[in-house]
């Protein structure tokens, strides 16, 4: 039986991008006219699907419009499904915080009983799953989780057979007293210009921008599934979670963390570090990342293959860097191109930064992520040559 679990459909919503097929085209020729834009504009997406989201928070909307735009790029609206085959695993930041600020304020100025029902039952934490649950009724395996890892919950859940087909999405939304507070931290640079150099020698801190990602896996003997379908196979896995606490409101990352997740993926791939063809790097400024990322590679990787950051273009996101970084590598292996590295710091002579877009014949990408609260991940996505 063929075990493999492949990506059928993915949708990428940044403050520069609408849709995947945006994304791709910015990643490959960056214009640089919105690069200073933390926050993503809905107004716009939303508009088709207001009656849908008006009682929504800004986060279950945006999760509402990227889960849709991900499930129509699949071809689900065009085809009917078991609601038992398709789960949904979602990630978010600041989860349902906004509603609950709404209801607080409520209860301070008008009273208790002057509260929506409707607005206190978006504080609750899963919210932004509800509405794409009851929308498309899909009754699977359902999971929310905070600035975590949803890729690995829904690769061992297709792994352990619980389900056919998993919504894997990451939702970065930060309402302006979140973002405020953040832009404030050490770690982080607030200069507003949207300013992110990726491997700088004194990096100045992180550009945090929101990101939509809904990414839709299915396993290989899915009764929906088509050779059409597959954008690429995610076949290999690394976590390293720190046990350590936080020093300045962030976690530092040593480079044997990031040396362990990349092993790990390796061996659970069964791919070997001379096969890798490109690393797609965690590095955005980040006060430990860029280089404790950069020693690892350098240790791991003998043949050297090309390395990028995206995150002089998108910025970095607390909870969603990971999805973000694999749908620039779904872009790699579909255009068999590798962007260049845009608005890179000085050079770094250890690794190889890919600084030009380049051509060529790519089959493994190692794709790194980190979450706020101490992991490190690697995944291993594989071409698929469409028979």
């Amino acid at each position: 039986m063929n075990s493999s679990i492949y990506v059928t459909g993915v949708d990428v919503i940044t403050p520069m991008t609408n849709n995947f097929d945006e994304f791709k085209d910015q990643l490959y020729d960056t214009c640089s006219d919105n690069i200073y834009k933390q926050q993503i504009d809905l107004s716009e997406l939303e508009t088709p699907f207001y009656r849908k989201t008006r009682r929504m928070n800004r986060t279950s909307v945006a999760a509402f419009i990227s889960s849709t735009q991900a499930y129509r790029n699949r071809g689900l609206d065009q085809i009917e499904y078991n609601p038992y085959d398709i789960g949904t695993i979602y990630s978010t930041f600041s989860a349902s915080l906004d509603s609950t600020l709404n209801v607080l304020d409520t209860v301070y100025t008008k009273g208790i009983n002057n509260v929506s029902p409707i607005i206190f039952a978006a504080t609750v934490g899963n919210s932004c799953i509800a509405g794409v649950t009851m929308e498309y009724k899909l009754k699977g395996t359902s999971m929310h989780l905070q600035s975590s890892n949803p890729i690995g919950y829904s690769y061992n859940s297709l792994k352990n057979g619980n389900t056919d087909m998993i919504f894997c999405g990451s939702y970065d939304c930060y309402i302006d007293n979140i973002l405020n507070y953040y832009n404030n931290l050490p770690f982080t640079n607030n200069n507003g210009l949207g300013d992110c150099s990726p491997y700088s020698v004194e990096p100045r801190g992180i550009y945090l921008k929101e990101a939509l990602v809904t990414l839709i896996l299915e396993k290989a003997d899915s009764k929906y599934i088509t050779d059409e379908n597959i954008q690429c196979e995610l076949c290999g896995i690394g976590v390293h979670r720190k046990s350590t606490e936080k020093n300045d409101g962030l976690y530092t990352f040593e480079n044997k963390e990031f040396q362990e997740a990349m092993d790990s993926a390796l061996k659970n791939a069964k791919v070997s570090n001379e096969e890798i063809d490109c690393i797609v790097s965690a590095a955005g400024e980040h006060p430990t990342i860029d280089h404790s990322e950069e020693i690892a590679i350098k240790n791991c990787f003998k043949e050297n293959p090309p390395v990028i950051s995206i995150k002089g273009i998108f910025g970095d996101t607390l909870g969603c860097n990971l999805n973000l970084n694999i749908a620039a590598a779904i872009c790699i292996l579909q255009k068999q191109e590798i962007p260049k590295v845009f608005n890179c710091g000085e050079d770094i002579d250890s690794i190889n930064i890919n600084r030009q877009n380049t051509k060529g014949t790519y089959k493994y990408v190692l794709v790194n992520g980190y979450s706020e609260y101490g992991s490190v991940m690697s995944v291993i996505l594989k071409y698929h040559k469409k028979h």
